[in-house]
């Protein structure tokens, strides 16, 4: 009698008994045998016992059944050593032990004797090791049984009480590969004992012959450990650090906000917010998220790691195809790109797929890729694009930066949320920004020049072609701004957050109305320029705060270390991953779409006063 292990994405292992002739496999509930997971199709293949030989058939499933590393293409037999992928699930057939028979008793009821429907907690506990066991054998044998990854001191003695523990049923067992790499383990153990010894006694001998010496033995590092990260990125693997894969944590369900890590489209890397200052949130592992026709090799050489630490690390058939929407752990990247972002945009009159892949800046033969239902386009149809973020440059050749001569009469009196303006001035036009209502757009002669110096240096140092839109700052006279608390004395500006290649429309602003404005929405901001524009403003000395939600905080942050940020300089300027307000770029609430700019008091300003409170808009 047959039957079939599964082995699920995170490890965990389960055996069914094949009941029948027939066994179909699939998401449908009316399968033989259910797996819900992303690539497994409602009906995806089917078993059939015919005469004590077992068949493998495929149903039409639309990523495939792959059965040793290939596709299936044709009823197969299956034997014990075969391997097969359902999606994510490995499944591998085993054979049951004839079950002896029973002799009558009559003295002991049987009468809670049965099929086991629900194994209890020891058979599943001794079912899950027996899962991780054959993961970590399966890795030491395709890696040539390197010593490195045998297993050590309390994972060595657990694995040595679960082999003398009794299996669940006779149709679970060991397997010849995990005995022999336990046992390879144990001889391993007793080499390194011997050694120990040794040294040991050459060591007391050294002491007691008076020289000054000693020998330490470092403890081995905790088998169940994860790998971790170092300042950098990279993999912290010297020195014994284990190298298995570590155990997948789920995510959590946060779609459709900022901080979502299941469901932005895109790779969430480090994109999701922490709430402490924790090392793990930016120097731990990332989860990407497969887009259309990406390959295990341009996600390896994405985060700097191996295509098979990828396969290791998810349990996934390195021969499959990838399917889109796909999560895929990534345990010690080198490198941490920002997230790659799903745009939607509505075509314009006159566009086609010539005009539209120049407008996002990618090949027309992607576009199409990620359009597949769309034969052509027309105005008004709406078009998916995936755009992969790169850090900028600064731009060559450099110009000189034009400087702004101000009468310092026009100053801030009082604090940004119960101030006034004397003598404001306008933000004068220029080609480097664009101005949304000039009428509200005045401010102190402090905050003007050093606004109007930091875009401008801004479109030097980050080679951005994009529009940089500035919003409200303060009337005229100052006061009372409604809808804001602040914008009151002259030293408050709100800048829209830039957006990626393509995104931005000129009827985005409006005709000067809150309600037929449109703001970007976080998963369409170029974060690399958001970082570009708010390291030109701190780099101006002159401003006091800038407000932006802690949840879109992280995209900054990583734009700034990978635009070569310094530690210091990221602690300094960005609160981020810090929950507490800190450094200049710091938390208030609902800031999604512009950061709220603060300037200083001018040195000659005697009667304007400092606020880094939140804004309160």
């Amino acid at each position: 009698m047959f039957s079939l292990r599964v082995t699920a994405p995170d490890g965990t292992s389960h055996t069914h008994a094949l009941p029948s002739a027939q066994v179909g496999v699939g998401r449908d509930p009316t399968n033989a045998i259910v797996l819900e997971g992303v690539g497994v199709s409602s009906f995806h293949c089917m078993i059939e016992l015919q005469a004590g030989v077992v068949l493998l058939k495929e149903r039409g499933s639309r990523n495939g059944t792959w059965l040793n590393g290939k596709r299936l293409e044709e009823p197969t037999r299956l034997g014990e050593d075969d391997r097969f992928y359902v999606g994510p699930f490995l499944l591998q057939l085993t054979r049951m032990a004839p079950v002896p028979e029973a002799r009558p008793e009559p003295e002991i009821d049987f009468s809670g004797s049965g099929p086991i429907l629900r194994a209890s907690a020891p058979h599943r506990r001794w079912r899950d090791t027996q899962a991780k066991l054959e993961r970590y054998a399966e890795q030491w044998d395709r890696e040539d049984r390197a010593p490195r990854l045998l297993l050590r001191d309390a994972e060595l003695r657990g694995a040595k009480r679960w082999l003398a523990s009794p299996p669940p049923s006779p149709a679970d067992d060991a397997g010849r590969l995990v005995r022999e790499f336990i046992d390879a383990s144990a001889k391993a153990a007793a080499r390194r004992g011997a050694m120990t010894a040794v040294l040991a006694v050459a060591g007391g001998a050294v002491v007691l012959a008076g020289a000054a010496a000693a020998i330490v033995f470092w403890p081995a590092p905790d088998p169940d450990a994860a790998p971790t990260a170092d300042s950098g990125g990279a993999a912290a693997t010297e020195g014994g650090q284990d190298e298995r894969d570590a155990p997948v944590r789920d995510d959590d369900d946060d779609d459709d906000r900022p901080d979502d890590d299941d469901d932005d489209d895109g790779d969430d890397g480090d994109a999701t917010p922490a709430t402490d200052s924790d090392d793990s949130a930016v120097n731990g592992p990332i989860v990407h998220k497969v887009i259309p026709n990406e390959t295990l090799d341009d996600i390896a050489k994405r985060y700097g790691v191996r295509e098979d630490d990828i396969v290791r690390w998810n349990l996934i058939n390195r021969d499959a195809r990838l399917v889109e929407g796909t999560e895929l752990r990534i345990e010690t990247p080198t490198l941490r790109p920002l997230p790659q972002q799903r745009i939607e945009y509505e075509v314009e009159p006159g566009e086609g797929w010539v005009a539209l892949a120049e407008r996002f800046g990618i090949e027309i033969s992607k576009l199409r890729s990620y359009n597949p239902e769309l034969e052509e386009v027309a105005p008004g149809k709406t078009i998916v694009v995936w755009i992969d973020p790169k850090p900028y440059k600064p731009r060559e050749p450099r110009q000189p930066i034009a400087t702004l001569t101000l009468p310092e009469t026009a100053q801030s009196i009082g604090s940004p949320n119960d101030g006034r303006l004397e003598n404001g001035i306008q933000l004068p036009d220029n080609d480097a920004y664009t101005r949304k209502a000039p009428s509200i757009m005045y401010g102190a002669a402090y905050m003007i020049q050093n606004l109007h110096k930091a875009i401008v240096t801004f479109r030097q140092d980050v080679d951005f072609d994009g529009v940089v839109i500035v919003a409200d700052m303060s009337k005229k006279l100052g006061g009372h701004f409604d809808p804001h608390k602040s914008h009151q004395a002259g030293r408050d500006v709100d800048i829209w957050l830039p957006t990626l290649k393509g995104v931005y429309k000129k009827k985005y602003l409006g005709d000067g109305r809150r309600e037929t404005e449109r703001r970007a929405m976080w998963y369409e901001v170029d974060w690399y320029a958001t970082w570009g524009l708010a390291r030109a403003l701190i780099q101006t000395g002159s401003v006091e705060a800038i407000f932006l939600d802690l949840r879109l905080q992280p995209y900054v942050y990583n734009a700034a270390k990978n635009m070569g940020a310094t530690k210091e300089e990221l602690d300094a300027w960005i609160q981020y991953p810090r929950k507490h307000p800190a450094g200049i770029l710091t938390h208030s609430a609902d800031h999604l779409s512009h950061i709220h700019v603060r300037f200083k008091c001018a040195p000659y300003e005697t009667q304007c006063k400092g606020h880094r409170g939140p804004p309160g808009d």
